[in-house]
Formats: C-alpha cells, structure tokens, sequence
C-alpha cells in the first residue's frame, strides 16, 4: 500500500465525522470528496502519459497503481488549487463548501509530510516532510508501507475506543 493513497486522505474525514456530533451525512460526502479531489491530478498525468504511451524508461519498472502515484503535485495542491476546486462547490451546493473546503486542507496537509511535499503558494512556498510515500526518480522502493500500516492501525483503534465509550 503507498502511504498517500485515497484511504490515508479519507481517514481524518473519518475522524472528525466521528467525533463531530452535529455533522450530518451530507457533510461528511462533501468533507470526503474535498480530501480526495486534488488527487485527480494523478488521474489526469496517468491518463496522458497512458494515451501518449511516453512513459521513460525508468517509469517503466513502476507497476500498476504506482504509476498512479508517479505525477508530481500540480497547482491543485496548493492553496489556489483549494480556492479553484472549492468555487464550482458554492456556486452549486453554497454551504456544503466549509466542508469541502476543509478537506482539501486537511489533504494538504497530509501530503505535507511528505518529502515530495506541497507548493501552499504555488509555485513559490514548497512544505515537505520526511516521509517518502511518492515516487522519486531514482529511488528504489515506492512508498512506505510499514508507516502506513502503523497509522492504519492507530486509526483503528482510536475508532475502537471512540466508538466504546458511545456505547
């Protein structure tokens, strides 16, 4: 499993919906939907290259959803990104746009820890962390599974104990 896949962005939403007593269902959809929707920049370099069939001869050796995870960060992951992802949002759903909004920080933030990093201020201001979970030319191994079964099963069993002291 690679560490910044959809189930990592999904898993704060999770969290919050839990433990936020007021959020209704269709807030959660919205808060879920803006953690995953700047990945769609992946989708569309996957699809390209795809289509162009121009993968390099070092991409080659990556291996079905790796090469997924292979696109670097394009201006969605960014603060514009939010601002551009969040504005068709409240021109057609008006206040589900917080959660949406929040999402995609919350997804920003996420992909801070990673040492590929985020652009807040694209293309200026790069954040990045330790935590190699995305493809780096040159490097061996894509992701960091062990780091990612760890926060799995933190999450895990802070749902367990959440959900024990409801009932």
């Amino acid at each position: 499993m690679i560490l910044m896949d959809p189930f990592t962005h999904l898993l704060p939403s999770l969290i919050i919906y839990l433990l936020n007593s007021g959020m209704t269902h269709s807030d959660f959809l919205f808060l879920s939907l803006g953690s995953i929707i700047p990945d769609i920049d992946h989708l569309l370099g996957f699809l390209f290259k795809n289509i162009k069939k121009s993968w390099a001869s070092d991409e080659k050796r990556l291996k079905g959803p790796q090469k997924l995870f292979f696109f670097p960060r394009t201006p969605l992951h960014s603060l514009w990104g939010l601002l551009f992802l969040s504005l068709p949002i409240f021109f057609l759903f008006g206040s589900k746009t917080f959660y949406f909004s929040i999402g995609i920080f919350i997804h920003l933030l996420v992909d801070s820890l990673d040492e590929s990093g985020v652009y807040w201020l694209y293309p200026h201001k790069w954040i990045h962390g330790k935590i190699p979970a995305s493809y780096v030319k040159g490097r061996k191994n894509v992701g960091f599974p062990k780091l990612s079964r760890m926060i799995m099963l933190f999450s895990i069993a802070s749902l367990t104990l959440f959900l024990l002291f409801i009932f």
